[in-house]
């Protein structure tokens, strides 16, 4: 496959030409110039997750897995401008955010006229024929006990959520990103006193609860011991982060119960915004990290005067 030429009413219709790749059981992407995605068919929701309205406006790096380097991708488009397509083995993430590998044939897209309209991209999934590989993948991005997102996963996912902000500030819409940073007040205490075994039951539990208590804009990793940062995108002003925070304070509220144990927790959180209180992912961590210990140093001091 080279490039594709198709007559220029028929790229832009929205009718029988795109009624067609509907029908179409591989995933199928057409973008801009720009790379902006104008078209997605259902098998693409299928597989990534990702819903028409969500993908239509956006950008494909929805997909990176954070897998390859920029290098990659560098060469995927001088292939493309030099033989009019690539095609190759790809790493891509799922809304879902599990790392999956798919078979990608990249080509552009021209007029009767000769003029590039945009491209198509034509893939399918393969995890099938990789599944050990696509298992340790996942790993590198997933932390083994609490099988949330890790610091890694975290960070590949911040770049694109930056990227989209501005994107959406450009347009008007809501572009701020909040990060929350928490931790679990006493957990050395119940590591000390019942034992590794139970701390790590314990951050399960905290994992599962967190999870329900995230929407889809929303994502929650384990950042190391018993730190868990929240992302929270598309956010217009700061008492939406305020409602997120009481949400995951209320699902802290009942008691554990561990192995017969019944545990009464509780987390410090810290919040900060982008672009307001920070511009880069470390800068906004470490702020919110910062406003997180205020608040456990708050707590602390009313636990000595109960």
């Amino acid at each position: 496959m080279s490039k594709i030429v198709l007559p220029k009413d028929i790229i832009y219709k929205t009718g029988g030409f795109l009624r067609v790749l509907d029908l179409v059981k591989n995933c199928v992407v057409i973008t801009k110039t720009n790379s902006e995605i104008t078209y997605v068919n259902p098998s693409f929701t299928e597989v990534t997750g990702w819903t028409a309205e969500e993908a239509v406006g956006s950008n494909p790096g929805i997909l990176r897995s954070g897998y390859h380097d920029e290098a990659f991708y560098q060469e995927m488009w001088e292939t493309i401008a030099k033989d009019g397509f690539w095609r190759g083995q790809i790493w891509n993430r799922r809304k879902s955010g599990a790392i999956y590998p798919s078979f990608l044939t990249v080509s552009i897209l021209e007029d009767d006229d000769g003029e590039v309209q945009g491209y198509i991209g034509i893939s399918s999934d393969i995890t099938f024929l990789k599944v050990s590989e696509t298992e340790e993948i996942n790993l590198a991005f997933y932390d083994f006990l609490t099988k949330l997102p890790n610091r890694l996963f975290l960070e590949s996912s911040f770049k694109k959520l930056m990227a989209a902000s501005k994107r959406a500030e450009t347009k008007g819409e809501p572009a701020k990103i909040a990060v929350v940073f928490f931790d679990l007040n006493r957990f050395k205490q119940v590591n000390d006193q019942h034992g590794h075994v139970v701390g790590d039951k314990l951050l399960q539990q905290v994992a599962e609860r967190l999870q329900k208590a995230t929407r889809d804009s929303e994502m929650v990793a384990r950042y190391g011991g018993d730190e868990f940062v929240a992302v929270l995108s598309d956010i217009s002003n700061s008492s939406e982060v305020d409602i997120f925070c009481e949400r995951v304070q209320t699902a802290m509220e009942p008691n554990f119960i561990i192995d017969g144990l019944e545990l009464d927790m509780s987390c410090s959180i810290g919040t900060a915004l982008y672009p307001d209180n920070a511009k880069t992912a470390e800068e906004l961590i470490s702020v919110a990290d910062a406003n997180m210990y205020k608040y456990k140093e708050q707590w602390r001091r009313e636990q000595k005067q109960a």
